[in-house]
């Protein structure tokens, strides 16, 4: 994104002798009005940006409402399990008391047939001792033969209590189970939610970000714009004198103009989206990858006119070549021509890839108007 570069190479203006202040003063007028364009169209990419920050803040907004529902819904897993933590202990208490009523029960049973089998009670061996009492015996033996039964009959009835305790208890703990997973699960999305949420703030941290620099870019074209309206200025009250450079034939080479140095385009000419910002870009020329090492040569004879570092574009050359067309090379490791130096085709002039940068820029020109080098360099194979 070279949004400065239009207004760099507009200043040229200064440096370059030109005939004809008028044509100057035209060419200079509708790099104005492009660079308004540009400044048109940040505005929209600022626009863009701000409606992108206002649909994350309500996708968030929307996230955190679920995230709310599902708190509540946490919370009313939680009090479900501790009703059923409740139950299971009433039912643990009815079955240790149950427990300790058989327990009880067992005692008498046992210590009754002792009594019956062991002839433990006095009062049963004299019974037993006498036979004048054996209708008594019977009766007493029927007697006790009821208790057993009876005992008997509660131990059966306990029993079956208890297996249903059990089997309560059982179901109630599968219930608990249940409920406990329940509640895991609710807890795993809120964790997922959380998470979106964080995302999602992160990609509106990463969106203001970007509208910050976006304004700071936008302010930076509005001081531009404002220094080229002061030298359109100055140019209505001076005329500049005539160019020294001869005409070398350079419009006749449209598709023959040999490479600077050959090799990947990373940046083609023209409008562009930004790989990571998403925002528009204007190139107006190509960036080709390339070494610190590698050496650059002039694709046409012509004269130097500017040969310095440059804001955004490191070292940057501008070679005139006559009839109003000029080349520009930008990211120079290091220059090997100064201003007013003469060129021929094929000279080394510098070297490409500034440190960091590992690429090149490059530009035509005719009357200030950028061109697309690639319809200008011998296609590559």
């Amino acid at each position: 994104m070279r949004l400065i570069l239009l207004t760099s190479l507009l200043l040229l203006g200064l440096i370059l002798p030109r005939a004809g202040g008028g044509d100057e003063l035209s060419q200079n007028r509708q790099a104005l009005a492009q660079i308004q364009k540009r400044l048109d169209d940040a505005a929209a990419t600022l626009a863009e940006k701000e409606a992108a920050r206002k649909s994350l803040e309500r996708e968030m907004a929307k996230v955190e409402s679920q995230i709310q529902t599902l708190q509540q819904q946490l919370a009313k897993e939680k009090l479900g399990v501790k009703s059923l933590e409740r139950q299971t202990k009433e039912q643990e208490g009815e079955y240790r008391s149950l427990e300790g009523d058989l327990q009880t029960l067992q005692k008498t049973v046992f210590h009754r047939l002792r009594v019956l089998y062991k002839g433990e009670d006095l009062a049963m061996v004299k019974i037993l001792l006498e036979p004048a009492s054996f209708g008594r015996l019977m009766k007493d033996y029927l007697f006790m033969g009821r208790i057993v039964r009876r005992d008997r009959e509660l131990l059966t009835m306990y029993r079956q209590q208890q297996q249903g305790v059990l089997e309560k208890k059982k179901r109630l703990e599968q219930l608990r189970q249940q409920r406990q997973e329940g509640v895991q699960r609710q807890q795993q999305k809120k964790e997922s939610l959380v998470a979106a949420v964080k995302l999602k703030e992160g990609l509106l941290v990463a969106v203001r970000s970007d509208q910050k620099t976006l304004l700071r870019q936008q302010k930076r074209l509005e001081a531009k714009a404002a220094e080229l309206g002061s030298l359109i200025d100055r140019l209505v009250q001076r005329q500049r004198a005539a160019t020294t450079v001869q005409k070398g034939g350079f419009a006749k080479q449209k598709g023959r103009l040999d490479w600077p140095y050959p090799d990947e385009v990373l940046i083609p000419f023209g409008r562009g989206r930004h790989p990571e910002l998403g925002t528009t870009y204007d190139s107006r020329g190509i960036e080709v990858a390339c070494r610190e090492s590698r050496g650059l040569k002039a694709v046409w004879p012509g004269e130097v006119v500017f040969a310095e570092r440059f804001p955004g574009y490191g070292n940057l050359m501008i070679l005139d070549h006559g009839d109003d067309y000029f080349t520009i090379l930008a990211h120079l490791s290091r220059m090997l021509k100064k201003g007013g130096d003469a060129v021929k085709r094929g000279e080394m002039i510098a070297y490409g890839g500034e440190t960091g940068e590992n690429r090149y820029y490059f530009e035509v020109r005719q009357k200030g108007d950028p061109l697309d080098p690639l319809h200008w360099l011998t296609p590559r194979p």
